[in-house]
């Protein structure tokens, strides 16, 4: 009964051998905050080039937590491979907070309902990003 037959590798388990979800989050989030500073990048210098007015800075800023949410959304899901909405959702969540934060702390003419609606908006960007990618995926 003790046949010798070959044996599969065994996983490693515990912190070292294993690459947790919290690793792989903490990875994609990291991604997304890099590719988000690019966007404000270039987006403030095509600001600064094309000498716009400060009336169309804050659709530009708008414009690039948008993209960035999405492609944050997408990055969770492909990373972690789970779930699209779920993945999304929690990739879209801390650069939606830094943008909240910046907004209050910056100060100027921000408004309740104008910040609710961005929250709102990159959260269904990013839930959208991680269904695009998990369907990619299939």
């Amino acid at each position: 009964m003790n046949k010798k037959t070959k044996s599969q590798p065994k996983k490693k388990r515990g912190r070292s051998g294993e690459t947790s979800s919290v690793k792989l989050y903490l990875i994609s989030t990291a991604k997304s905050f890099v590719l988000f500073l690019i966007l404000f990048a270039a987006a403030a210098f095509i600001c600064y080039k094309a000498d716009l007015s400060r009336e169309n800075y804050f659709i530009i800023a708008l414009a690039v937590c948008a993209v960035s949410s999405f492609l944050s959304g997408a990055f969770m899901s492909v990373k972690l491979k789970e779930k699209g909405i779920i993945c999304g959702f929690l990739g879209a969540l801390p650069l939606t907070a830094v943008t909240v934060i910046s907004s209050l702390i910056a100060g100027g003419e921000v408004s309740a309902p104008l910040i609710a609606a961005t929250c709102v908006a990159m959260m269904f960007l990013g839930t959208a990003g991680g269904l695009t990618a998990a369907n990619m995926r299939r």
